[in-house]
């Protein structure tokens, strides 16, 4: 198991510690997360504040960042 902080993709700004299997990649994170419901290519997805590929693999102690490129009621 590795541990990792998630800075939460809802845009409150906080973060959570989140336990993960060895192996995690960031897309097998951004489906956990997202439900689904969103298409990983309508945010920008981070860790340690450099963009990566779906395929990445975690690593214990990771920052990820998933932030929507656009933001709702912005102009």
């Amino acid at each position: 198991m590795i541990g990792i902080t998630l800075l939460t993709p809802n845009g409150n700004g906080y973060t959570r510690q989140v336990r993960l299997h060895n192996g995690t990649t960031i897309g097998d994170l951004f489906d956990a997360e997202m439900r689904g419901s969103d298409l990983p290519e309508d945010f920008r997805i981070r860790v340690n504040r450099t963009p990566v590929a779906s395929d990445y693999v975690l690593q214990d102690k990771d920052l990820v960042t998933i932030s929507p490129k656009k933001i709702e009621g912005a102009v």
